[in-house]
């Protein structure tokens, strides 16, 4: 269809045609000094951070648009299931991956992130980066797919848009007033910000109760894009550095642009046993006594 208007919102055919017409931009966005390679550089100094010095390791790039951050990860020695809804920003992907001969460890598929075709408890770790967790129409069910296709202990990265930040700079816009003001949960609120996807919006409190509904102890919050980033690729590593030495609390996570949270895995009955009553009969003493 020839627009966006053709589909219903937050569908999968309303994301993947919204996402193709950007493509091209989004994609010249993070080859040259931009604001969004800025915060993708945070992102995926993030990401290596918390993986350290492991290799081999199974991830999901869940919504990898263009494939930056995931053939990154390939070229540190990862192996990548890198997918999403728009056949243009796939084919950069695979262009991506042919220039750089990481096409072996990377397996490109379009497939919905809220509904993914993979075993569960067969990876190590998810990515998703450009708040697609955001934009993806249900962030509880990406979050709930994430958790279902972690091991253990393996980790959820992904960055969603933050709320403080979107309430200072949306008080100017002409368009505040279609803001849908009603709060889910007391954790995030949503609002119409294109025509094919809501906006949702995480407060750094929201993130972990969201991480909690999908069985994920919330880790680290790192602030992204809390200062002006810089026009220079040369500015770059030190405009990364200082959001990653940033600490995750107040005026830091307020004046974020992005939030990119770090979610550990855990299983249900780990958190119940505390709480079990034991069994065991006190020594000399019949039960019940």
């Amino acid at each position: 269809m020839d627009s966006e208007k053709d589909f219903i919102p937050n569908s999968p055919e309303a994301i993947a045609g919204a996402w193709d017409h950007l493509c091209h931009s989004y994609s010249d966005d993070l080859a040259r000094a931009s604001k969004r390679k800025g915060l993708a550089a945070i992102e995926l100094a993030a990401i290596r951070l918390e993986l350290g010095n492991r290799k081999g390791l199974r991830i999901l790039d869940a919504g990898c648009g263009p494939g930056w951050h995931g053939i990154e990860l390939a070229l540190d020695g990862h192996q990548l299931v890198m997918s999403d809804l728009s056949p243009e920003m796939l084919e950069k992907t695979r262009a991506a991956a042919a220039a750089v001969n990481v096409q072996k460890p990377v397996v490109i598929r379009q497939e919905d992130i809220r509904n993914l075709p993979l075993e569960t408890a067969s990876l190590d770790a998810v990515v998703s980066c450009g708040t697609v967790v955001s934009d993806c129409g249900d962030a509880d069910a990406a979050l709930s797919e994430f958790s279902r296709l972690l091991k253990v202990n393996g980790l959820a990265m992904f960055s969603v848009r933050n709320l403080w930040d979107s309430l200072d700079s949306q008080t100017s816009n002409t368009d505040f007033d279609e803001m849908k003001h009603w709060i889910e949960s007391g954790r995030r609120l949503i609002r119409q910000g294109h025509q094919a996807f809501d906006w949702l919006l995480f407060t750094a409190q929201g993130l972990r109760a969201a991480c909690l509904d999908a069985t994920m102890e919330l880790q680290r919050v790192y602030p992204v894009g809390v200062v002006t980033p810089p026009e220079d690729d040369k500015d770059i590593p030190p405009y990364v550095q200082l959001h990653i030495d940033m600490p995750d609390h107040g005026p830091a996570l307020a004046r974020a642009h992005e939030l990119f949270a770090v979610a550990r895995k855990f299983r249900i009955e780990d958190i119940c046993r505390p709480f079990q009553p034991k069994n065991q009969q006190i020594r000399g003493k019949p039960p019940g006594r």
